[in-house]
């Protein structure tokens, strides 16, 4: 576990998110088989693909994941919340670098 961290799950994450491994609520076979694959204890990963498969890559693997695994992992997110204001409300959408920072916010542009 990551201390001081604020967990969320990785089927809240949209395509593009980077986080890091915080813990499990999976049976033992199925930690131990992402283990082998390479998700290990605070590794970093990126989501590729939302929904079903969720579709992540940690170094150099992509996994599938059925959502049912995916909703048994949490996650910290890596990079900076978007501070843009919507409608009375902070957008908050974590962003991991400056290149999709910048898409991300010529979105919210292109919906006003």
């Amino acid at each position: 576990m990551i201390p001081d961290a604020h967990p969320v799950l990785l089927t809240s994450l949209e395509a593009g998110a980077s986080a890091r491994l915080h813990t499990t609520r999976l049976d033992d076979d199925t930690r131990s088989l992402l283990r082998s694959l390479g998700l290990t204890d605070a590794s970093r990963l990126r989501v590729c693909k939302s929904g079903e498969p969720l579709i992540i890559q940690v170094r150099a693997t992509r996994i599938g994941l059925s959502s049912s695994v995916a909703g048994g992992i949490y996650v910290v997110l890596d990079g900076e919340p978007c501070n843009v204001v919507l409608d009375g409300e902070p957008c908050n959408v974590v962003l991991d670098g400056e290149p999709r920072h910048t898409r991300h916010h010529a979105r919210h542009r292109a919906d006003r």
